[in-house]
């Protein structure tokens, strides 16, 4: 029992000696700010979002000019083309002249091919009088298929001379920008 006494009286004299200490000092007024009122305005809200991101290209293609010559016109970087829209063109003068000749050469196979009907149609009518052996009939029909060949060939040719001018020109697979371009205007592609 005494040492519950005494265990009494020191938790006594604790508490009164925490009870006589140092008080804290009062709290401080809280610190008065300026305050600026406005008046409320119907307006539109403005929100402005900042990020870091990284841009990637939903769509990427490496082009390249199916023929050889000089860079004639090309777009710039940062340019935004169309689907279909031209990015760069070769120097034609080339291209247009060989077209020229072929066009010249389908006139001369027609000029020929016309000769060659008419002299096929001469001994056609030789050979029913008799005048001509069938060697020549034969001869007469073996040069006018000849000249109808030659201006098919020359056809194709000037088809084909079509489609390399075209191939002149390098067309946007998808619309999108120009991002990079490795060939300036006066560069000779081989």
């Amino acid at each position: 029992m005494k040492v519950i006494a005494w265990l009494i009286a020191l938790a006594l004299a604790a508490s009164a000696l925490i009870g006589c200490g140092n008080h804290a000092p009062p709290p401080a007024p809280p610190r008065r700010l300026p305050v600026i009122v406005a008046p409320v305005v119907r307006g539109e809200v403005v929100r402005l979002v900042e990020a870091v991101a990284e841009a990637r290209p939903a769509r990427e293609a490496m082009l390249a000019a199916e023929g050889v010559g000089r860079v004639e016109w090309i777009a710039e970087e940062g340019a935004r083309l169309r689907d279909g829209e031209a990015i760069l063109r070769l120097d034609p003068s080339q291209n247009e002249a060989g077209l020229a000749s072929a066009s010249s050469r389908i006139d001369a196979a027609e000029v020929d091919l016309a000769q060659r009907e008419r002299d096929l149609a001469r001994a056609e009518r030789l050979q029913e009088q008799g005048v001509v052996s069938r060697a020549e009939l034969e001869a007469a029909q073996a040069a006018r298929d000849a000249a109808e060949a030659n201006l098919a060939g020359a056809r194709a040719a000037f088809r084909e001379g079509r489609v390399v001018l075209g191939n002149r020109v390098v067309r946007a697979p998808f619309a999108g920008t120009i991002l990079d371009r490795k060939v300036e205007r006066g560069t000779i592609l081989s």
